[in-house]
């Protein structure tokens, strides 16, 4: 706590400067109106556009109200008194311009009179303003006491409070403007529409009075943080919204600069599910683990999950990352441009049946041009994570050999949603993505060796997926969603050498296919026994198959695994309240995996108690099994090397996972500090085997599989967050230790796993003034465990044949230096005519340009004789070469929305 105090202490300061508001500037100026029975908001709209000035007001208190006036040349305080007294407002003005509304006290005119009842049931539903479609997971609350609820996918919500003279009700949903309101004790709460303003409107079209800008929210449960969007622009680094790179800017993603997925609180990026729209995606990513693959146009909200998940989800032992595409809007045409140096980004949303069918398009390629920017030429520079050294930048020989990559992606997005009536909801998603890269490394005429080689790299990587779904709402207690989805993945590589002397050459080729195939069936339900009280079930059906195969010019036959698997799963989850502020989740999740015709359980239990209304504690345990994992099948690019597999008889087992997560929180005044501690207890892992024979060490194996290996994750994630009108920032700190064993390994004992980040720590800032918007990151953190080498090993077989081979060191003993970077963006703001909205903006990834080491591998290198010959009668030399990541990236953007 004394430790706490001390980081409040010194972070203060820093955001009150940062926060501090810009004055507006009033005019001095007389009013004149007249109007017949006009609604309210169309005369306030009338105001803002003619005399400048600005309203903030919560669109359900004005939305049934009609006026009257006529009057000339009055002033401000005179027009307003005109207006609003006979229709029962109040209003204040905040720098002369800048008017809000205030109901009078029990006056709320769109809601019909009732007598009140002893215990008040207030039921509605939570919807976006704009475009009339339902928020789930909004939170809603009577301010003052404990009573709080959450809307479900319908948007529908039921609140039980006690009857009092009135009641502020305040709702909340993340991306959109908090919306606080009163309710009468004789007034009809039934039916209540509240009406959110998401954050995306200009800061200049409304006076914001309560909420704050935000990008994350971390909820009351254990591990949980949901993500706007919206927001992620100005801290992805490259100076676009990017909800991977947002991602790994959270407490508990261990991640710099994560090649191909995210490691969440020490766990493997395989051990993630990430659903889109129900939709399992086996790969999110673009250019290998550099941005997100997934179109930030295309989502609506993300919810990512650090452990301690309830029953609904399963088949992963780590997180959840479950992303909510965006629906179209209902109402009008909408068309978003975009083009920067690293891609072109067009959507388009279009009502088909106003109110009832939209469709959203929404498509992104690389630039066309994209070999000729220098973004291009900075990111290639040190593209390859390859284990061989002769391609990596401090090879001594690199500067005889030529090195042409080329690379390519894209990716699409498209979404139906149908709202036949009020209770139901039709969708159908589609989702694909694909990355290309053709890697040329070519042997110069004046290279030291007798024979000069050629290789050519081809690496596809594609992801496609489709899902339909049905949600309805029976009654206002019982609620139903069907889900089925199918999706596809693969990952091709293809090696092509030619080896030539003066006098003859020869070829090969090596190829690996890696090939998913999944389709899932979900119907869940959800049943409120009260206020407080709900019973979550459901049935979950998924069939999967994979294919592994590799041709290897040195084999006459291929290696083939094909494997296919049923899983049924059952669930049932219980959320009761021992009181007001004691709330427990309990649940079981029970698997039938058929290959095995085993049954797995999965009991999850989970607790949240608020000790007031600022402070609250959390815990969380659960039991989780997988039953697809990757492996490792080098190539020597050392991209795309992770091969999926199922569990199987013989060689993969069923892997498994506990969660232990205790944890804390308090907020105050747009400040959060909360605080987890967590344990993570895996069994059924795999790895690779070093195999010696490669003549070469690096932070992976390349030998044979094997599998049974256990491990440990424990660590601490603190984040201190600051939120306010046009400011959010958070400062996390993150401490992680994770150890793997496997008998064969290491004489058996436990050591370092290769993603392990012992500490690391991650300050991120975002500002809006004016037109102008700032962002601002750095991330701090400890180095990755690498293998090192001890020197060249000599052996003679019995026909007298010398080999060298490296001998590695103690497995994970060594460290990389320490890793740090800064980014920083800036964007500015314009209308394009009446309707458009405009902006442009830089960004700087890595601005001091550190040389930030990703990979550490050691190689032997052949002595050469004066005639460019191999001498075999001298030992090799002994090479240590560093894989690079990125350095200074500059990206410039403009966009367009209309």
């Amino acid at each position: 706590m004394r430790n706490s105090r001390l980081c409040l202490a010194y972070a203060l300061p820093l955001y009150l400067f940062l926060v501090a508001g810009v004055p507006s500037l009033a005019q001095e100026q007389t009013f004149s109106a007249q109007f017949r029975q006009e609604k309210l908001e169309n005369v306030l709209d009338y105001f803002s556009r003619t005399y400048d000035v600005l309203f903030a007001y919560s669109p359900s208190s004005v939305s049934d109200i009609y006026v009257s006036c006529e009057f000339e040349k009055l002033s401000l305080t005179e027009a307003m008194n005109q207006i609003l007294s006979p229709v029962g407002f109040t209003y204040k003005v905040q720098q002369q311009d800048r008017i809000l509304l205030i109901p009078n006290r029990g006056v709320v005119t769109s809601i019909k009179d009732r007598s009140p009842p002893e215990d008040i049931y207030i039921t509605g539903t939570v919807r976006d303003s704009r475009l009339g479609i339902p928020l789930a997971y909004a939170n809603i609350r009577v301010v003052g006491t404990k009573k709080g609820t959450i809307s479900d996918q319908n948007g529908q919500f039921k609140l039980q409070s006690q009857t009092a003279d009135s009641l502020k009700i305040l709702c909340s949903y993340l991306g959109y403007r908090p919306l606080a309101f009163t309710v009468s004790a004789t007034s009809l709460t039934k039916g209540l529409i509240i009406s959110l303003e998401p954050t995306s409107t200009e800061i200049d079209e409304v006076l914001i009075t309560e909420g704050s800008l935000q990008t994350v929210k971390v909820s009351d449960g254990a591990g949980n943080i949901m993500i706007n969007p919206r927001e992620s622009h100005l801290i992805s680094g490259f100076g676009e919204a990017d909800i991977l790179r947002t991602i790994q800017l959270l407490p508990g993603i261990n991640s710099t600069e994560n090649q191909g997925g995210l490691h969440i609180r020490g766990s493997t990026p395989d051990q993630n599910l990430v659903l889109i729209d129900g939709i399992t995606a086996y790969g999110i990513d673009h250019f290998f683990g550099m941005f997100s693959a997934v179109n930030d146009q295309a989502i609506e909200n993300v919810n990512v999950n650090r452990g301690g998940f309830g029953a609904k989800y399963g088949g992963r032992l780590s997180g959840i990352i479950d992303i909510d595409a965006k629906r179209a809007k209902v109402d009008s045409i909408s068309l978003y441009t975009h083009l920067s140096l690293l891609n072109s980004n067009v959507s388009l949303e279009l009502p088909l049946i106003k109110n009832k069918v939209s469709i959203l398009l929404a498509g992104r390629k690389s630039f066309p041009l994209l070999s000729q920017n220098p973004l291009y030429q900075t990111l290639t520079s040190n593209f390859s994570s390859s284990s061989q050294s002769q391609i990596s930048q401090n090879d001594p020989f690199r500067q005889y050999r030529t090195i042409l990559p080329e690379f390519d992606f894209s990716d699409a997005n498209i979404k139906l949603s149908i709202r036949p009536s009020i209770n139901d909801l039709i969708e159908a998603s589609y989702f694909t993505s694909t990355d290309n890269l053709h890697y040329l490394v070519r042997d110069n005429d004046d290279i030291p060796f007798s024979e000069r080689i050629t290789t050519q790299e081809f690496i596809k990587v594609k992801n496609e997926g489709y899902s339909f779904s049905w949600s309805h709402q029976w009654s206002d207690k019982f609620y139903s969603r069907q889900n089925v989805a199918f999706s596809n993945y693969s990952n091709d590589y293809e090696n092509r050498i030619l080896v030539a002397n003066d006098s003859s050459q020869y070829s090969g080729d090596i190829l690996q296919e890696n090939a998913i195939s999944d389709m899932t069936i979900r119907s869940d339900y959800m049943y409120s026994l009260n206020a407080t009280d709900k019973l979550s079930f459901g049935l979950h059906y998924k069939s999967m198959s994979t294919l592994n195969r590799q041709e290897l010019y040195y084999e006459s036959v291929p290696r083939v695994s094909d494997v296919s698997a049923n899983s049924l799963a059952g669930y049932l989850q219980y959320d009761f309240a021992l009181s007001d502020e004691f709330i427990i989740s309990s649940g079981l999740r029970v698997v039938n995996y058929l290959p095995f015709k085993a049954n797995y359980f999965e009991p999850r239990v989970s607790a949240t108690y608020r000790m007031s209304p600022n402070f609250s504690t959390k815990i969380a345990w659960g039991r989780y099994n997988q039953f697809i994992n990757q492996v490792t099948l080098g190539n020597s690019l050392g991209l795309a090397e992770n091969q999926w597999v199922l569990s199987d008889d013989s060689t993969v087992p069923v892997a498994s996972a506990e969660h232990i997560i205790v944890g804390a929180a308090y907020e105050a005044q747009g400040f959060l500090v909360d605080v987890e501690l967590y344990q993570k207890n895996l069994y059924g892992l795999l790895t690779n085997e070093y195999d010696a024979s490669l003549y070469e060490v690096g932070v992976t194996g390349n030998g044979g599989i094997l599998d049974g290996g256990m491990g440990t994750s424990r660590g601490i994630d603190v984040m201190l967050q600051k939120k306010a009108r046009v400011y959010e920032g958070w400062i996390s700190y993150s401490y992680n230790e994770i150890h793997h064993t496997f008998e064969e390994l290491n004489g058996g004992n436990p050591f370092p796993a290769a993603h392990e980040n012992r500490h690391q720590i991650k300050v991120v800032n975002s500002l809006h003034l004016g037109n102008w918007s700032f962002g601002g990151t750095f991330v701090l953190a400890t180095g990755n465990p690498y293998t090192d080498a001890i020197g060249p090993i000599k052996e003679v077989d019995e026909n007298g044949l010398v080999e060298f081979y490296i001998e590695p060191g103690q497995i994970n003993a060594r460290r990389l230096p320490t890793y740090h970077r800064l980014d920083l963006s800036a964007v500015y703001s314009f209308r394009i005519g009446q309707q458009g909205k405009g902006k442009v903006g830089i960004s700087m990834y890595n601005l001091y340009n550190r040389q930030n080491i990703r990979a550490r591998r050691f190689q032997l290198f052949p002595e050469i004789d004066s005639n460019g010959n191999v001498d075999s009668s001298r030992a090799p030399g002994f090479v240590s070469s560093d894989i690079l990541h990125q350095g200074f990236i500059p990206n410039f953007f403009i966009q367009a929305s209309f």
